[in-house]
């Protein structure tokens, strides 16, 4: 019997992501970290699937269940409306960190209502360096909220998990895009040599 490498109930999702070419193998793209990969997750065309996104709030529901928060932040744009869709799932506050601040209106620096010292769990799509993710963090904590955990649907193990947790805070992520590509492997979605190119990409 094959060893299980994606956990029964997360499967549908991870070959929804692939059949949706949400995730894939292909030319170098260039990521928001700086960084040239020729494994791709863009998970940006989902929401225009009504029943893809609900199967993202699903998975990120269970995964962030065992931790402790009094809202949730996300991190713009990409997580944006998974977090809107699980927090009235949870029905817990969102607040959203504005990256560039507004010159507008009341010029907030952050959306939405909070209080000091309330706990906010930061959520983003994807995760590679972890820099947008701190650029985040620091709008939050500068008005005085408190962050522990960081969930993310993919980890791409390209240092962001060690980047959070020289700040104090836990990433929980429901995939890595190394157990994602096993599994393609496994499953047959991709050949060995897309296997190969995927593993380069991310050593």
């Amino acid at each position: 019997m094959e060893t299980e490498i994606i956990p029964a109930d997360r499967q549908v999702l991870a070959e929804c992501l692939f059949d949706r070419g949400c995730i894939g193998v292909g030319d170098p793209v260039l990521l928001s970290s700086g960084l040239r990969s020729r494994v791709y997750a863009n998970l940006r065309r989902l929401p225009s699937f009504p029943e893809d996104k609900t199967q993202v709030v699903g998975v990120l529901a269970d995964l962030v269940a065992p931790l402790e928060f009094d809202s949730i932040a996300d991190v713009p744009t990409g997580a944006t409306t998974f977090v809107s869709s699980l927090c009235d799932r949870l029905r817990t506050p969102q607040i959203t960190p504005r990256i560039n601040r507004k010159i507008h209106g009341l010029g907030a620096v952050i959306e939405g209502y909070y209080e000091v010292g309330e706990i906010v769990l930061l959520i983003d799509d994807v995760v590679t360096t972890g820099g947008s993710i701190l650029r985040a963090a620091e709008i939050l904590e500068r008005a005085g909220l408190v962050i522990r955990d960081v969930a993310t649907i993919i980890d791409r193990e390209q240092g962001g998990r060690e980047t959070l947790a020289e700040r104090g805070y836990t990433l929980h992520a429901a995939y890595t895009l190394k157990d994602l590509m096993d599994y393609y492997k496994q499953r047959c979605f991709i050949t060995p040599e897309e296997y190969g190119i995927a593993m380069a990409s991310l050593s």
